[in-house]
């Protein structure tokens, strides 16, 4: 379990299909559900998310870079 308390930036350098678990193993978000994956080295914007687990369901690594900005 992860969880990710600041909004961040993330870069991917790989992707692969994967489906997120809150704390309590439901469902938030299966990729293959997704109209469009971001492609490799590409850069989105990401919201604080809750405690989370991934699981790669696909045949790639899913590689990201987060840099979280938390104000002090």
């Amino acid at each position: 379990m992860h969880t990710d308390c600041y909004p961040a930036s993330m870069y991917f350098i790989s992707l692969s299909d994967f489906i997120m678990y809150d704390a309590d193993e439901n469902v938030l978000l299966d990729s293959r559900s997704l109209e469009k994956m971001p492609s490799p080295d590409s850069v989105v914007w990401s919201s604080p998310l809750p405690v989370y687990a991934l699981e790669n369901v696909g045949k790639n690594d899913l590689r990201a870079i987060s840099v979280e900005i938390k104000i002090i």
